[in-house]
């Protein structure tokens, strides 16, 4: 249910206009007031960079639940038909917010290499509290830039393939191993996260998950005849799990 994502968000999303209010209020009414404006700023960037967060991490959800919602409704009630409209909105806002996202590492790519130092601070500055999007990455190139945007699009098609082709699974296993590899080359290849020991943990993970997503291939490959080797195959998706884990 994709309410469970969109909950937190109504709350967070309501405490950061009320600390946003709370903000200009001050700063109008009580502008020497500097150190309790700062505290009421830095607030307001934690509690935005807490909804940047949950909004991305509900995105692959929300595609899912609303693609299973839309092929299961058989009768257009109050209820059904709510969970449509709101689903449909919050792709919208995943569509719109990643197109931001997009937008913000290639006009931050462009400043940085006509070299303006002043125009990247103000840049930065006026964006503080998207700094969230790409503050693990390296800023060498967009591409590196946006590993956070690929593994919010990763999800995203993972969770469609998922809700779109449990009846053709062969076709979803060959798609969700392209898709892992995918993600794989491109952490090998790029190495977009800053961090040496995030990196390395990284590519355990995307490795450990490429090799479950082999085992499913294999899987859905043999036969039941196959009984003994498909239990073999079981546990080593168990063992890479508990790796995983």
């Amino acid at each position: 249910n994709f309410w469970d994502k969109l909950i937190p968000l109504f709350v967070i999303s309501g405490l950061w206009i009320l600390i946003l209010i709370f903000e200009i209020i001050v700063s109008r009414k009580s502008p020497h007031k500097e150190a309790i404006i700062k505290i009421l700023h830095q607030l307001r960037i934690c509690v935005q960079g807490l909804f940047v967060t949950f909004l991305y991490d509900g995105f692959g959800d929300v595609f899912f639940f609303a693609i299973l919602s839309y092929r299961t409704t058989k009768k257009l009630t109050f209820l059904p038909v709510l969970n449509l409209i709101i689903s449909i909105i919050f792709i919208i806002i995943a569509v719109g917010a990643l197109i931001f996202h997009n937008w913000l590492i290639k006009k931050y790519q462009r400043i940085k290499k006509a070299d303006q130092e002043e125009e990247l601070e103000q840049f930065q500055t006026k964006h503080e509290g998207a700094q969230i999007l790409w503050k693990d990455f390296k800023d060498d190139s967009s591409i590196q830039m946006s590993g956070l945007f690929f593994a919010v699009l990763h999800n995203i098609v993972f969770c469609i393939i998922l809700a779109t082709l449990f009846e053709h699974t062969f076709v979803q296993v060959i798609l969700i191993v392209l898709l892992s590899l995918a993600m794989l080359f491109y952490h090998i290849w790029w190495r977009p996260i800053d961090e040496k020991q995030d990196l390395i943990q990284t590519l355990c993970c995307e490795g450990i998950l490429f090799m479950v997503n082999i085992c499913l291939l294999i899987l859905v490959m043999m036969d039941s005849s196959h009984k003994e080797a498909r239990q073999v195959i079981g546990q080593i998706i168990l063992l890479l799990a508990l790796i995983f884990n």
